[in-house]
C-alpha cells in the first residue's frame, strides 16, 4: 500500500514576513499616542488630586489661625529676629497634618510633586501667587492675607503648576510667583500701584493672561522665571491650579488671568 506522505510544512516567505513586520509597526505607531495621551491624562488627573488635598490643608490651615493664610515663606532674617522658624508654605501646609512645621523641606509628602514636573527629584513642583499667599518682612504693612476677604474663593488661586528644581531651602525667585511679574508690588495694600497688587472689578487689565503665559516648560535655573505657572500638561500646552475654594482646574495656555492671582483688597 502507498505510504501516506505527511503533509509539507508552510515557512512564512520574505514578502508575507515583511507585511506582518508592517501591519505590527502600523500597530504600534496607532496605539502609541493613545497610550502617551492616556499617560498624560492620568498625570494631570494625579496631580489636580494634589491640590485638592492641598486645598484642604489650606481649609484647616486657615481654621486653626483665625483665617489667616500661610505666609510663602520668611524672608532673610526675619524669622531668627522674630524667633520664628524658617519654612515655605507647602512645609507650612503639611504641619497642620503633621503639627509641626515640616523641616527639613525634603521631609515634605508626595502630593507636593506633581508627575508630570520636567525635574522629578525637586523638593515641590508648585508655586503660589505671593499676594495670596504673602512674604512676611519687616516692611510688608499686612504681612498675611486673610481668607475673610476673599470674596472671590473660586476665582483666586493658592497654588499653580510651578517650580520644578527646587533642591534645598527656596530663595525669593524660586519660592512663589505664580503668575507674577517681578516688578509687581508684594503688599495689596501697595499704594504705588494697586491695579497690580490687587483685584479691582472693572479693570481691563485683570481679564489679561498672567505674566508668563507663554512660558515654556523649562527651568531657568538663574532663578528669573522659577515661579511662573509651567504649562506642563496634555503635551506641555495646559497647568494645573488649586483654588481657595478648594477646588482645583486645568487650563489651557493662557487660561489663568490675572484675576486669578489677584486677591480681593
Amino acid at each position: 500500500m502507498p505510504r501516506h506522505q505527511s503533509p509539507r510544512k508552510h515557512a512564512f516567505t520574505l514578502i508575507e514576513l515583511l507585511v506582518v513586520i508592517s501591519i505590527i509597526a502600523l500597530l504600534i505607531a496607532i496605539l502609541l499616542p493613545v497610550l502617551s495621551s492616556a499617560r498624560q491624562a492620568s498625570q494631570s488627573a494625579s496631580c489636580l488630586s494634589n491640590l485638592r488635598q492641598m486645598g484642604v490643608m489650606v481649609g484647616v490651615y486657615t481654621s486653626d489661625y483665625e483665617g489667616w493664610l500661610p505666609p510663602s515663606d520668611l524672608a532673610n532674617g526675619y524669622a531668627s529676629s522674630n524667633n520664628l522658624t524658617d519654612g515655605a508654605w507647602p512645609q507650612r501646609l503639611q504641619g497642620v497634618i503633621d503639627g509641626r512645621l515640616v523641616t527639613p523641606a525634603t521631609e515634605l509628602q508626595d502630593i507636593f510633586r506633581c508627575p508630570s514636573a520636567s525635574i522629578d527629584d525637586g523638593v515641590w513642583h508648585y508655586s503660589s501667587p505671593r499676594r495670596v499667599f504673602m512674604r512676611i518682612n519687616q516692611d510688608s504693612d499686612l504681612p498675611l492675607y486673610s481668607i475673610e476677604r476673599a470674596l472671590r474663593t473660586s476665582e483666586i488661586l493658592f497654588a499653580a503648576d510651578g517650580v520644578q528644581n527646587i533642591t534645598g531651602t527656596p530663595g525669593a525667585t524660586t519660592y512663589a510667583r505664580a503668575g507674577e511679574n517681578f516688578s509687581d508690588p508684594v503688599s495689596p495694600r501697595n499704594i504705588g500701584a494697586p491695579r497690580l497688587a490687587h483685584f479691582i472689578a472693572g479693570d481691563p487689565v485683570m481679564d489679561q493672561p498672567v505674566f508668563g503665559s507663554d512660558t515654556p516648560n523649562v527651568e531657568d535655573t538663574a532663578g528669573t522665571t522659577n515661579g511662573l505657572i509651567r504649562w506642563r500638561h496634555i503635551g506641555d500646552t495646559s497647568a494645573n491650579a488649586g483654588f481657595l475654594d478648594g477646588h482645583a482646574e486645568n487650563r489651557p495656555i493662557g487660561g489663568y488671568l490675572n484675576r486669578n492671582v489677584r486677591p480681593d483688597f
